[in-house]
């Protein structure tokens, strides 16, 4: 339950991963069905292949004093939120992603401090990561992009991007093709840095043991444990510390590879 009140919905895979490794599917998929009978679970809209998905129930909500309200029903979005919650569990994995706000706390907080109105026409991402790069918190919009936007939506979102001064919003698309156009609509947005947009295959990112992350600006990609994150447990012993990261102006980080040839 705490996890799910932690991820918002996990499909029976997930959960499985999380807490039943070592038992056997079928307990496991009786203890869910039970907690399901008492309501401190609830089966949510099954994905497309027929996986159940599962959220709190009443009792589990009481019990762990949760005020949002979290709605995982919608069979348009489920399999977008099921996936994102495999790309943060991935960071996890990585030791990363110890402060992440997900989408629905997002939107709480938005309705709490606005109008209805203002704070439906609010940006807000699909989860807020921060992360500490040499001692400074690096806010990372995360967008999990599986179906490409309009152009003039594109230009929209990056002018509101452009207002939120962030460090990085980081896409994760299904096909580098997408990253290429998103950049060049980026590119086009008048006062805004596409330098801030990183770029990652979600399939890649999920398989891959250190993932590749691509900028607006660079063909090709650089691996992950590039990038000099405080608590990160990715990096190869091939890798000086303070590789990745430089220092653009004194409150904003881009992240960046720093050439072998100017590594001492």
């Amino acid at each position: 339950m705490e996890n799910l009140k932690k991820y918002g919905v996990l499909s029976t895979p997930q959960v499985i991963r999380l807490h039943f490794q070592s038992i056997a599917k079928t307990t496991a998929l009786r203890r869910l069905r039970a907690l399901d009978h008492g309501t401190f679970i609830r089966r949510s809209v099954p994905l497309d292949d027929g996986t159940s998905t599962w959220t709190l129930g009443l009792k589990g909500k009481r019990l762990l004093a949760v005020e949002e309200s979290m709605q995982f029903s919608n069979r348009n979005t489920i399999y977008h939120d099921v996936l994102l919650n495999d790309v943060r569990m991935k960071f996890e994995d990585m030791g990363l992603a110890r402060d992440w706000t997900p989408e629905y706390h997002l939107k709480s907080h938005a309705f709490k401090n606005y109008k209805y109105r203002h704070a439906k026409e609010q940006l807000i991402p699909d989860g807020m990561l921060i992360e500490p790069i040499r001692g400074k918190d690096v806010e990372i919009a995360i967008e999990l992009e599986l179906t490409r936007k309009s152009e003039s939506r594109y230009k929209d979102i990056f002018r509101e991007y452009r207002d939120i001064n962030l460090d990085h919003v980081w896409y994760f698309v299904r096909s580098i093709k997408d990253k290429e156009i998103i950049s060049r609509i980026a590119e086009s947005c008048y006062l805004f840095d596409s330098k801030i947009l990183l770029f990652s295959d979600v399939s890649d990112f999920l398989k891959d043991e250190v993932p590749q992350v691509y900028f607006a600006d660079k063909q090709e990609p650089m691996p992950l444990s590039s990038i000099h994150f405080d608590r990160s447990r990715i990096y190869s012993p091939a890798h000086r510390g303070d590789q990745g990261v430089s220092r653009l102006e004194p409150q904003k980080f881009e992240i960046r590879e720093v050439p072998m040839s100017l590594i001492s």
